[in-house]
C-alpha cells in the first residue's frame, strides 16, 4: 500500500498536461501559472517602444474610423462642405494654400512688394466708423475748395516767416482783451503823454517857464557844448588865472601845509627809486613782522612728462633710460621686477657703490633742487626686466 501511495503524491506536484485532462488542484494551479507566465511574456511594458517590441492591432477595413480618416489614396475633396474623409479635405486644403502662395509676391528686404503703377489701387473706408458724411465725396471737394481759398489768399513764406505790408492800409492793433490797468488803452492818456514828450521842433529850454521833454534836452546839450567864456570867472571852487593864453599854468601848493620834504620831487624820487632789479644799496629797505607766519612757497613748474618705461634689453649690460636733455627738470624711476636695478645719471650704470640701486617694487624720483641733465643709464642682471620711467 505504501508503494501506490507514493506514487500518487509524486504526480500530484507535476504541472497537468492539458487544460481538461484529470489532475490534482496543485497540477492544474502550475499549468495555469506556466499561462500567465507565457501571457505576461507578451505583454511589453508601459511606455513607448518600438515597433517590434509592440503588440500588433488592426482596424477593420469597413469600420467607422477607417470611413473618417480616409485611405492615402482618397481623392481630394470636390468642396469645403461636401461630406469626405480627413484625408481627402486636408488634401482639399493643401491644394488651396499652393494656389494661394502662387498669387503671394516673393518678399523683398523682408517686406511684401506693391505696384500700384498699372492699376490704381482702390482703398475702402466705407466699413470705419467715420462720422456721417466724412467719406463722402460732395464733403471732400467742399473741403478742397475751402483750403484753395485759403491757398490763395496767403502770401508765400519770406526767409520762413509770414510777410506783412502794412504801406498800403493801416494794420489795426488792439489791446482791448488785455489786462491792461484801468485807461491804459485810452486815447486821452496818449494824448498827455504826447504833450509833455515834446514834438522835434520844440524851440530849446533857455531856464524861464516850463518846457517839453525834448525842448529840455535842447537846452541842456546847448549848455554842453558852449565854449566857457574866458576871463576871471570862477566854476566851482577851483579858480584859474590863465596869464598867457595857450600856455600850461602852473600850480603852487603851500609847503606849510604838507609834511617835511613832501613837495619835494627831488627828496621823493631819491626815496622811492626807479622801477627794476637793484642792487641793496639802490634799493628800498622792507622787514616781515616778527611774528609773520610761514608763507607758502609753491616750486612746481608744470611740465609735460614723457614715457621711458621698458624692460631690460639684455641681462648684465647697461642701457641708454634717457638721452640727455638740457630741458629736464626731473624724472621718476620704479623697479616692477622681482631683481634689483641700478641707475646712474653720470656713467654707464655698474651694479656697485657707483650706481643708484633700486630694489624690487622701489622707485626712485630726483630731488626739486638738483636734476642732473645728462644721460641717464640703467642696468638689470636679467633680461626682460621691466620698469616704470617718466622725464618731465
Amino acid at each position: 500500500m505504501s508503494s501506490p501511495k507514493s506514487t500518487s503524491s509524486t504526480s500530484s506536484l507535476q504541472q497537468s498536461g492539458s487544460d481538461t485532462a484529470p489532475g490534482s488542484v496543485m497540477a492544474l494551479l502550475r499549468r495555469g501559472l506556466g499561462r500567465w507566465t507565457a501571457l505576461l511574456a507578451r505583454i511589453p511594458t508601459l511606455g513607448p517602444a518600438a515597433a517590434a517590441a509592440s503588440i500588433p492591432v488592426t482596424l477593420p477595413a469597413d469600420g467607422q474610423f477607417t470611413a473618417s480618416v480616409g485611405l492615402p489614396a482618397d481623392a481630394a475633396a470636390a468642396s469645403d462642405t461636401g461630406v469626405a474623409s480627413l484625408t481627402a479635405l486636408a488634401k482639399r486644403a493643401l491644394g488651396n494654400w499652393t494656389a494661394l502662395l502662387a498669387r503671394v509676391p516673393a518678399l523683398v528686404a523682408g517686406r511684401v512688394p506693391v505696384d500700384g503703377s498699372g492699376v490704381t489701387q482702390p482703398v475702402s473706408a466705407a466699413a470705419l466708423p467715420l462720422p456721417a458724411g466724412a467719406s463722402t465725396a460732395a464733403a471732400q471737394g467742399t473741403g478742397n475748395a475751402s483750403l484753395a481759398s485759403i491757398d490763395g489768399k496767403v502770401p508765400a513764406l519770406v526767409s520762413g516767416r509770414t510777410p506783412v505790408d502794412g504801406s498800403g492800409v493801416t494794420q489795426p492793433v488792439s489791446a482791448a482783451a488785455l489786462p491792461l490797468p484801468a485807461g491804459a488803452a485810452t486815447s486821452s492818456l496818449q494824448t498827455t503823454g504826447n504833450t509833455a514828450l515834446g514834438a522835434p521842433a520844440d524851440a530849446a529850454y533857455t531856464g524861464a517857464g516850463s518846457s517839453s521833454i525834448v525842448a529840455a534836452l535842447k537846452g541842456l546839450y546847448a549848455a554842453m557844448v558852449a565854449a566857457t567864456p574866458a576871463g576871471a570867472n570862477i566854476i566851482g571852487k577851483v579858480g584859474i588865472d590863465q596869464t598867457t593864453p595857450g600856455l600850461t599854468n602852473g600850480v603852487v601848493v603851500n609847503a606849510s601845509a604838507l609834511p617835511a620834504g613832501a613837495a619835494q620831487d627831488a627828496t621823493l624820487s631819491a626815496r622811492l627809486g626807479t622801477l627794476g632789479q637793484k642792487a641793496m644799496a639802490a634799493s628800498t629797505p622792507v622787514v616781515v613782522a616778527s611774528d609773520q607766519s610761514r608763507l607758502p612757497a609753491d616750486t612746481v613748474v608744470p611740465a609735460v612728462a614723457t614715457a621711458r618705461s621698458g624692460t631690460i634689453a639684455a641681462g648684465g649690460t647697461a642701457q641708454q633710460l634717457m638721452a640727455a636733455n638740457a630741458s629736464r627738470r626731473g624724472f621718476v624711476v620704479q623697479n616692477q621686477s622681482s631683481g634689483d636695478l641700478w641707475v646712474n645719471g653720470t656713467s654707464t650704470a655698474t651694479a656697485d657703490q657707483n650706481s643708484l640701486r633700486i630694489r624690487p617694487d622701489a622707485y626712485y624720483e630726483t630731488p626739486a633742487h638738483h636734476v642732473g641733465t645728462g644721460a641717464v643709464s640703467i642696468l638689470g642682471a636679467t633680461t626682460g626686466q621691466a620698469f616704470y620711467a617718466r622725464e618731465f
